[in-house]
């Protein structure tokens, strides 16, 4: 019988409309963030799998965020 190796974290981007914010922030404190004037504030991060991407989407909805991308 062999074990299951542990599924690396993959890294992903998220772009977000709107200013950065505190809430944002703290909601989101494991993400790097990243503003650049006139543009979207761009998430960054690495994730286990799937269901822990969506939990930072879903944080990110309950926050009334809009994702660009």
């Amino acid at each position: 019988m062999t074990s299951a190796s542990p599924q690396r974290p993959t890294s992903y981007e998220i772009l977000v409309r709107g200013e950065r914010s505190e809430a944002l922030d703290a909601a989101l404190e494991r993400l790097r963030l990243r503003v650049e004037p006139g543009g979207p504030v761009a998430l960054r991060g690495a994730f286990r799998d799937t269901s822990e991407l969506l939990g930072a989407l879903q944080a990110l909805e309950a926050l009334g965020v809009e994702v660009a991308a």
